[in-house]
């Protein structure tokens, strides 16, 4: 419920977001966002705004660590 309200209307930069949850370890989540553009993310990371991903895992007492990683290869249907 709170990441389908949290996300309900992404902005323009971001394409994507995904909530994970590892298999192995049921209480371990990640959230993935996939933005517009690397400038983007910058814009934002340098506005010293929190993202709404850090404020939903903040908002249920989890402490996010932040990793960036760049697409590669990507394949969609």
């Amino acid at each position: 419920p709170l990441f389908s309200l949290g996300t309900a209307q992404l902005p323009p930069e971001i394409l994507a977001t995904y909530l994970v949850r590892d298999a192995n370890e049921p209480t371990l989540f990640r959230l993935n966002t996939v933005w517009r553009t690397r400038e983007a993310l910058e814009a934002l990371r340098g506005s010293g705004l929190k993202t709404k991903g850090v404020q939903m895992f903040e908002a249920v007492g989890a402490h996010p660590t932040l990793s960036i990683f760049d697409v590669v290869v990507s394949r969609t249907r």
